[in-house]
């Protein structure tokens, strides 16, 4: 028996047709992101270069001896051993288990970045915000792992959140999927509203941050008719009161409130009667996947839909940037991208499944259905009975399935013990 269609028809129709009609053009997208990788190499490379290392070709140093000489902090071990791979890339140096060899010596001057940053910006000026990113993040990249600053002050400096602002709202796959987002919350809405008239729907966004999602969606949400309660969250309260004060804060029905969605949502007030769930890249950056979402289905009632924006491929210039981040890092679990916290689509789907979603949808309009740039999905919180009931692939998977359910749960008893 196939699975049943437990996503409403109407927000599926309406995702669908967005997507046919994106007016993105993605094979010039994704030469914009391999035009902004080279870019971030070479950014890298100079940062190397300036430390006085990989300058004589042939020259094989222990890695060891490389962290002593750049001063890695043990949090950010993982990160540097990244970084180095990412030299591979361009033939720059090998690296072996217990060393790195200078392969040839390229020209990374202040002219030759100069240079390709202005290639890169005239053949694609659409990721401007990007780039101004990178600029920031490269040049300290090897002062942040050395902790002579932090990742915080180089993403947001002098505390302004406009160059994140600016990738996460301006940035054209972030709006387009910003906008998508809008869209499936919109369609659930007024399908719930039609569903259910007088009844008041409540709404939880995950990690809002800078409100790059949200905005779209509170603009969407303004005209329906009937009452809805926004609740907009985050683990900064920095966060949440530079929101509280920017554009959100002008819409009547948002509450702003912390939430961790790596503990349990009950402890911090959070019922399970919310009707939809908002998460936008930022369910990765946690530290086990499976407690996450068991918790994320704690905050839905029966028939809610979780709405899922993330992205689903690594890129050398995420690393570079948000990689930065010691908490980009906090992961243990298995299924992430290689160096990455990431998950593809294939990963959020068999992890959906696992925590007790149903029905999981993707959306993108990249061609690349298991690892697009990035992806929208939607589920719902299905029961063990509707499982059996629909078409689970088999008993093994059930059995599997519920077990990381309790694996999880166990997982938050063990930490509020703690």
């Amino acid at each position: 028996m196939p699975p049943q269609q437990l996503v409403d028809t109407d927000v599926l129709g309406t995702l669908d047709a967005a997507v046919a009609a994106a007016s993105l053009d993605t094979a010039a997208i994704e030469a914009a992101c391999r035009a902004v990788e080279q870019l971030s190499r070479l950014y890298l490379l100079r940062a190397f270069h300036d430390t006085g290392l990989f300058l004589r070709s042939g020259e094989r140093t222990p890695i060891d001896e490389l962290k002593r000489q750049v001063g890695v902090t043990p949090k950010y071990e993982r990160l540097f051993l990244v970084l180095l791979e990412m030299l591979t890339q361009d033939g720059d140096i090998s690296v072996s288990p217990d060393a790195v060899t200078t392969q040839h010596v390229r020209d990374s001057s202040e002219a030759v970045c100069v240079a390709l940053r202005e290639r890169v910006l005239a053949a694609h000026p659409d990721r401007t915000h990007l780039i101004r990113l990178v600029d920031a993040c490269a040049a300290r990249a090897l002062d942040v792992i050395a902790g002579r600053t932090s990742a915080v002050e180089v993403l947001f400096p002098a505390g302004s959140s406009a160059l994140v602002e600016g990738v996460y709202a301006q940035d054209a796959v972030s709006g387009f999927f910003n906008r998508l987002s809008a869209q499936a919350v919109d369609a659930a809405v007024r399908a719930q509203q039609s569903a259910r008239p007088g009844r008041r729907l409540s709404i939880v966004e995950i990690g809002a941050g800078t409100g790059g999602t949200s905005l779209p969606i509170l603009e969407r949400l303004a005209s329906c008719a009937e009452p809805i309660t926004y609740e907009y969250t985050d683990l900064s309260p920095a966060l949440l009161q530079a929101a509280q004060a920017g554009a959100a804060g002008a819409h009547a029905n948002v509450r702003f409130r912390p939430l961790n969605i790596e503990k349990d949502p009950a402890g911090q007030g959070f019922d399970g009667e919310h009707d939809v769930v908002i998460a936008a890249n930022v369910l990765h950056a946690t530290r086990d996947i499976a407690v996450t979402l068991a918790n994320v289905r704690k905050l839905l009632r029966r028939g809610g839909l979780l709405v899922l924006n993330e992205v689903t491929r690594i890129y050398h210039f995420t690393t570079l940037t948000f990689g930065l981040m010691p908490g980009w890092w906090l992961f243990g679990d298995a299924g992430r991208l290689p160096d990455s916290p990431l998950l593809s689509v294939g990963g959020w789907t068999r992890a959906l499944g696992a925590a007790g979603f149903g029905d999981v949808r993707c959306f993108t309009p990249f061609a690349d259905r298991e690892q697009p740039p990035q992806a929208l999905l939607v589920a719902v919180p299905v029961s063990l009975p509707t499982l059996i009931a629909h078409g689970a692939p088999s008993a093994e998977t059930l059995i599997w399935q519920q077990l990381q359910i309790i694996e999880a749960q166990l997982a938050l008893l063990r930490r509020s013990n703690a």
